[in-house]
């Protein structure tokens, strides 16, 4: 059975369905929003949370996903470094029981779900000269020289991390 358009041309109901399927591929199928803190992809600890001038190590999955509003990062400013070398971007932050910092002045501590798109695997290399360009813009570390070597050291991910959570020891 065809039904006639105002322009003349016959249409069929299966014309519809393609025409949903090929919209819902254009505009992407909708997610279910989190339902609980954590993040979106398996990490392994400790990962690295930094960005062009910034550095945060979390030791485990509750550390990472907890924050406070007088001490919240941009997260979407930042991407993660797991130890086993897989890298993320933060796409998107959804908070859970989160007041209003007015109310609770922003000490009050609230959970968050990372919603993570994979950025690779950098070889070791490329990963320590991205943390020395880092660690040359970070306030907390003065002795860049001792940073640069330090971090040359590392021989694995998880070393690397680990002592980019140190940054007062390079003074």
């Amino acid at each position: 059975m065809y039904t006639v358009l105002m322009s003349g041309e016959p249409y069929s109901g299966g014309t519809i369905v393609k025409l949903g399927l090929l919209f819902s591929l254009l505009t992407g199928c909708p997610t279910k929003p989190p339902t609980a803190p954590g993040t979106s992809a398996p990490l392994v600890y400790p990962v690295l949370l930094f960005s062009e001038n910034n550095l945060n190590v979390y030791n485990d999955e509750s550390a990472l996903t907890t924050t406070r509003a007088a001490t919240g990062i941009p997260y979407t400013l930042y991407t993660i470094l797991d130890s086993s070398g897989a890298q993320f971007a933060i796409q998107k932050v959804t908070d859970f029981d989160n007041q209003s910092g007015f109310l609770n002045m922003g000490t009050k501590s609230y959970c968050i779900f990372l919603q993570l798109k994979s950025k690779g695997a950098p070889n070791l290399d490329k990963a320590k000269d991205t943390l020395k360009a880092t660690t040359h813009r970070y306030d907390q570390v003065q002795n860049k020289n001792a940073a640069d070597v330090a971090i040359d050291g590392a021989k694995s991910y998880r070393e690397l991390i680990e002592m980019c959570g140190h940054p007062w020891d390079w003074r």
